[in-house]
């Protein structure tokens, strides 16, 4: 036996255009399609020889209007779903991370963060969805052409040439950038003199490189998806991380409590961790600028 929603299952964030297209638990929900600019299914994380037909295979409906995201979200301790609806004026920041096959979309709000995850493999339509909400939400347009600034690939160090790879594909899509400015990776030591130089050589902690750009309306950073480290495994997670000039999540920033050289940047948004310099001043001076008419 067999189902529609069953033949076409796999790791594919794929598109909803109407109703034909909404996954079976879902269903009921009333939707204006006509309102509707870019809807997205995304599959649950489970191998395709394990789906069966008496399943819900979706864990989330994405629908995005003129005035924000609705997100249906399958439940997992129980049936049904839940709904959360986010207006576009709310956003404070927006991101998108991969590890591998483990993708996770986040909506960082004043309430709260909305986090989607999905199968690495997806990154691609992931990242056309985050053009559709940096519309809506920081009025940034994406597809226009325009000269952008020069990075030397090995500007984040040879070990994360792939930051500045991101960097290249995201100007190469039309994403506007005025400036921009990376920092590699460092090894960095921790407080407490003596008392603390074993861990250093036996744990040594690895600040993680990051590439900051900033157009007229939002700046983006580029970066792993963990700041700092222990790990002496390679490093593949990339994150995309986009925040709005206009003043809504201000960033302060605060020595780290633990480790040298290290500078915290908290808001309304993720921490960040980044030396002292170029790529911090860049974000900060872009974060207290106001938005710039294109």
């Amino acid at each position: 036996m067999t189902t529609p929603e069953l033949d076409q299952f796999g790791p594919w964030v794929l598109p909803v255009r109407g109703p034909h297209d909404v996954p079976r638990l879902y269903a009921a929900e009333p939707v204006d399609w006509d309102a509707v600019e870019l809807g997205l299914k995304v599959p649950r994380s489970i191998h395709r020889r394990d789906a069966t037909p008496d399943m819900d295979l979706y864990d989330a409906l994405l629908l995005v209007d003129r005035t924000g995201l609705t997100v249906l979200r399958r439940r997992h301790t129980g049936p049904g779903y839940d709904r959360l609806a986010v207006r576009h004026a709310d956003v404070l920041a927006l991101e998108s991370s991969t590890d591998m096959l483990d993708g996770r979309l986040a909506l960082h709000t004043g309430s709260g963060t909305v986090e989607v995850p999905y199968n690495g493999s997806q990154a691609g339509v992931v990242e056309d969805l985050l053009a559709v909400l940096r519309l809506h939400a920081f009025g940034a347009a994406t597809g226009v052409p325009r000269d952008a600034p020069d990075l030397d690939r090995g500007a984040a160090g040879p070990a994360d040439i792939a930051l500045v790879t991101a960097y290249l594909e995201l100007v190469g899509a039309g994403v506007a950038v005025d400036r921009v400015a990376a920092v590699p990776r460092g090894r960095v030591r921790r407080r407490g003199g003596a008392i603390v130089r074993p861990a250093d050589l036996v744990l040594p902690v690895t600040r993680h490189a990051a590439v900051v750009a900033v157009g007229p309306r939002e700046l983006h950073v580029l970066h792993r998806r963990e700041w700092l480290t222990t790990k002496r495994t390679p490093v593949h997670s990339l994150a995309h991380l986009v925040l709005a000039r206009d003043g809504r999540a201000p960033l302060a920033t605060e020595a780290h409590a633990g480790l040298d050289g290290v500078v915290v940047v908290r808001g309304r948004t993720p921490t960040l961790a980044l030396p002292d310099g170029d790529a911090l001043r860049l974000l900060l001076d872009a974060s207290r600028a106001p938005a710039v008419t294109d």
